[in-house]
């Protein structure tokens, strides 16, 4: 029993290194598409280090709201094609807000 254990770990091991293999044969092809996006976004990565962690959970916060705003801009016939019914609990738009706001919190209150 121990040999076949053995023997079954040992063709595990011998078995080439695939993805390593894919990567080997990938990594020389996109280096140039590497190199332009590292080129493009070398001054961005240093501006937004430069700034503090705030400024980001506020961008954040403030994406939120505008897609909430934006959610509760369209028009009750658009959230309701294809519903059975207009009943509340099949609207959209409150949907969005249910799943957005406990984000928003988290966002300001705790981080």
């Amino acid at each position: 029993m121990m040999e076949e254990a053995a023997k079954a770990a040992q063709e595990t091991v011998e078995q080439p290194d695939v993805v390593q293999e894919l990567k080997d044969a990938v990594a020389p092809t996109l280096q140039p598409l590497t190199d332009v996006l590292k080129s493009w976004s070398a001054p961005l990565d240093r501006y937004l280090g430069s700034l503090d962690a705030e400024v980001g959970r506020y961008c954040a916060v403030v994406l939120f709201g505008i897609v909430l705003v934006w959610v509760f801009t369209l028009k009750r016939d658009y959230i309701f094609q294809g519903a059975p019914d207009r009943a509340r609990w099949r609207d959209l738009r409150l949907w969005s807000l249910f799943v957005t706001v406990p984000y928003v919190v988290i966002y300001l209150f705790l981080f």
